[in-house]
Order: structure tokens, then sequence, then C-alpha cells
């Protein structure tokens, strides 16, 4: 079982770091032996669930990871369409990776994880949960 676990810009806060925490216990409690999936982890989400994952206990780690990576060198040197053609590679890779989606929204509702959620995992019937902040933690 691969569980996403994703961000929009901006969901760096504290809260929720202690939130992506938390889902990802509940998740690996839920779903024995399951690995987490996710990219950006330098910042945000990504970062939190890296942080999350790298953590051990006798020396051993908690959770596998498996980081989407995608990296432009030189993106000034692409065109717009180029450089979206190259992220939405990265979110088909996200897509074909996950089982189950955790994404924790902005409240604005946009950028390139809506459109990974809007127009692959929904029609996929695969299940997924969207927090915004503030939303209490429900597992699906």
């Amino acid at each position: 079982m691969n569980v996403a676990v994703l961000g929009g810009k901006g969901r760096d806060s504290d809260e929720d770091r202690k939130f992506v925490f938390r889902l990802l216990d509940e998740c690996a409690a839920r779903y024995p032996l399951c690995s987490f999936v996710t990219t950006m982890t330098n910042i945000g989400v990504g970062y939190f669930v890296k942080e999350k994952c790298l953590e051990q206990t006798n020396g051993k780690y908690r959770h596998q990871l498996v980081e989407v990576s995608v990296r432009l060198m030189g993106a000034d040197l692409l065109s717009p369409d180029e450089r979206n053609t190259v992220l939405l590679a990265r979110n088909a890779t996200l897509f074909k990776l996950g089982d189950v989606f955790y994404y924790l929204a902005n409240r604005e509702r946009r950028g390139m994880m809506e459109e990974l959620i809007q127009k692959r995992v929904s029609p996929s019937n695969r299940p997924y949960k969207i927090f915004l902040p503030g939303e209490e933690l429900q597992l699906i």
C-alpha cells in the first residue's frame, strides 16, 4: 500500500507539521507496512513527511519513504508550457505510485496538486481526502 501525502504551497506552518506527523502515525496504524509517497521534500508538507519518515526507533526507520523528485536545471530556458509538461510528468508519477491520497490544500485551491487530484485521482476512483487549513484529521 502506497500512501501519497501531498501539500499545497504555503502549507508549512508548525500546525501543518504536527498534522502531517499525526497523519503518518495514523496511516501507519491503519495500513501496516505502507510506504509514504511525497514530493518536494525540501519544503512544506513534503519536508514534514520526509522528517517523520527519517525518525528511527532502536536504530531502525519506522516508515518507508518514496520521494518523487524532478529537478529542473536551467528552468529559465524553458517556456512556461515546457516547465508545466515536466511538472505534470512528476504528478503522473505520483499518481502511478499512490494507492490512497491525502492532500493538504490551500484555501485558494489552485496549483499543480489540484490538477493531480481533480483530473487523475478523482476520476480513477482511488480514495483521497482533502484537508483545508484548520480541518480535523480523518482517515479514509
